[in-house]
């Protein structure tokens, strides 16, 4: 194919060799070309490449969104040539970066566990978590279609370091270990404190109380404690 001097390309991209090379390399145009692989993969967001490619392969890529774009427009015969012989290259291309946010993933996934695991939380703290927990199920569900549409780690990892890394700094100050007690019917600070496998001595009832204000309906009342609650359990 012959561009016209006044085409409005990149000197660069003028030059037939180079442009196909640079064609040959492109993985992220937002247009959707034909029903294969290749195509689906360059309909994914660039966002997706700029997050998870190396630095250097993504601004080599951002070069040639223009060129894929012209190349489909002017000749649609050239373009789906482009798509065949640069197949194993993008495919390569989102495979490395789906390796990436796999594993990102992992990560993001047991911070999430602890997240849910937390003791103490209630409240919007608690309703964030259970909606995060959604969120993060759905976009699971869907990564094949959109592995950009990830906001929903950032926010798992946002709320991690608020919460959790800060309860480790906590810890770490104070020296101070924590079981886990989840609250029963019938229960209250007096009687938990009293229970063998807690205490065994109802006056302790103010340690659980000073560990768990923070976290509290009302603070200022030790006596409102609901079923389900996660008190943690000073034991040193």
């Amino acid at each position: 194919m012959t561009l016209k001097p006044d085409s409005g390309l990149p000197e660069m991209l003028k030059d037939k060799p180079v442009r196909m090379l640079l064609v040959l390399l492109a993985v992220c145009s937002s247009r959707a070309f034909a029903d294969d692989d290749a195509a689906r993969i360059l309909s994914v967001s660039p966002r997706f490449y700029e997050k998870y490619l190396p630095f250097n392969d993504y601004i080599r890529l951002s070069m040639v969104r223009d060129a894929v774009i012209y190349t489909e427009k002017s000749d649609p015969a050239m373009s789906r040539h482009i798509l065949v012989v640069s197949e194993k290259e993008i495919l390569g291309l989102y495979r490395s970066g789906m390796e990436k946010l796999a594993e990102r993933m992992s990560h993001v996934d047991r911070k999430l566990s602890e997240l849910i695991g937390i003791t103490g939380i209630t409240g919007p703290a608690e309703a964030e978590i259970a909606m995060l927990d959604r969120e993060y199920a759905d976009y699971k569900a869907n990564i094949g279609q959109h592995p950009e549409a990830d906001e929903v780690m950032d926010k798992i990892e946002k709320l991690y370091a608020e919460l959790i890394l800060r309860k480790r700094y906590e810890q770490r100050v104070t020296g101070t270990v924590y079981t886990v007690y989840i609250v029963k019917q019938g229960d209250w600070l007096v009687k938990i404190a009293g229970l063998d496998a807690v205490y065994g001595d109802w006056r302790k009832w103010r340690l659980i109380y000073e560990a768990n204000k923070g976290t509290m309906p009302n603070p200022n009342n030790p006596a409102l404690i609901f079923p389900g609650m996660r008190l943690a359990i000073p034991r040193n």
